[in-house]
């Protein structure tokens, strides 16, 4: 067996583990009967090498990675094993399906149980596309909700009245006052003459009342039939009175308008530029029925500031000569009103 020249210890500063080995032309001794190398078959190496107790040198305290230490080995035999006093709890697979996950309860502190159940749609406060389709709308009693609820919102819960500030919105409110009604049909001559009949009756009510006397024989007797009658409207009158309405909800919604603008920005919009405005003046300016005169009148009062107020005494001036006795009156107390402020 060939002779191992040297054996060394590894240092600190070796690049290599425990033992270094070095054999300098090592010989293979092979039998007599043996013909060549090649009948070694293994049996017999060049080298032998036998190492005892080596020493491995530590890495310095700078090392690139520190391995975290466990204090004992944990395999699997071990957390299988029930002998193991300090086995380890492996909680067993959840298996679930959509149908438990739909019936699913969760308790808390096992007291109460409560159901999971899907999230709800969140829907806007306000269907606008809903809306212009009532405002646009043949029917004519819708038409008259929608215009109520959008004034009932604006009034009520101002936050929820914002989403109606939409330019669609008071297109189809000027719409409505711009219609023209001439075509629709009036009430009869038979509702005509139930309403005077009753309006006549109910003046001398209130003359005896005014008086402090009792009420004498009413010239007419009214029965059911009239008053069912009287109270039902033609086309045409359902057209006059959205108009009416519509020119009081686009008084409240511009109003808001300004109201946002101003806090928002600081600046308030000049009257010219509010929606439905010019619309407005020229009910008061053109249009016949004095019933509509006197809600163009509330309704640009209703939208008065004092950035306004030069502007909205001229056309209050005009509106004080009207033809309409009841109508000039009303203007000049308007005009009255708007000197106190």
């Amino acid at each position: 067996m060939a002779q191992v020249n040297s054996v060394e210890t590894v240092n600190s500063n070796a690049n290599y583990n425990a033992v270094k080995i070095k054999i300098d032309k090592p010989k293979t001794l092979l039998p007599n009967d043996f013909k060549s190398a090649a009948d070694d078959k293994g049996v017999y190496n060049a080298v032998s090498v036998e190492v005892t107790d080596p020493i491995v040198a530590r890495y310095p305290n700078n090392a690139i990675y520190d391995y975290p230490k466990a204090d004992k080995i944990v395999t699997y035999d071990m957390i299988a094993a029930p002998e193991i006093s300090d086995k380890v709890s492996v909680p067993a697979p959840n298996f679930t399906t959509v149908e438990n996950e739909k019936s699913q309860k969760v308790s808390f502190n096992g007291k109460q149980e409560l159901e999971v159940v899907p999230a709800e749609e969140i829907k806007p406060d306000v269907d606008i596309n809903k809306v212009l389709a009532n405002l646009s709308g043949s029917d004519y009693d819708k038409q008259a909700k929608q215009l109520e609820e959008i004034t009932v919102n604006v009034l009520k819960n101002p936050n929820v009245g914002k989403n109606y500030i939409v330019k669609d919105v008071f297109a189809g409110m000027i719409n409505i006052i711009k219609a023209d009604t001439t075509q629709l049909m009036p009430p009869t001559e038979a509702q005509i003459e139930a309403r005077k009949k009753i309006i006549t009756n109910e003046i001398i009510k209130e003359q005896a009342k005014a008086e402090n006397k009792e009420v004498p024989e009413l010239p007419y007797k009214i029965t059911e039939e009239d008053i069912k009658l009287a109270s039902e409207l033609s086309t045409m009158e359902m057209a006059e009175r959205n108009k009416e309405y519509a020119l009081y909800t686009m008084a409240i919604l511009t109003k808001l308008y300004v109201d946002e603008v101003k806090n928002q920005t600081g600046n308030v919009i000049p009257i010219t530029d509010l929606p439905g405005v010019s619309e407005t003046v020229d009910v008061l300016r053109f249009n016949q029925n004095p019933s509509l005169k006197i809600a163009a009148l509330d309704a640009l009062s209703y939208i008065y500031r004092p950035e306004y107020k030069d502007e909205l005494k001229e056309i209050f001036k005009i509106a004080a000569q009207d033809d309409v006795p009841y109508v000039a009156e009303a203007a000049n107390m308007i005009l009255t009103s708007i000197d106190k402020k």
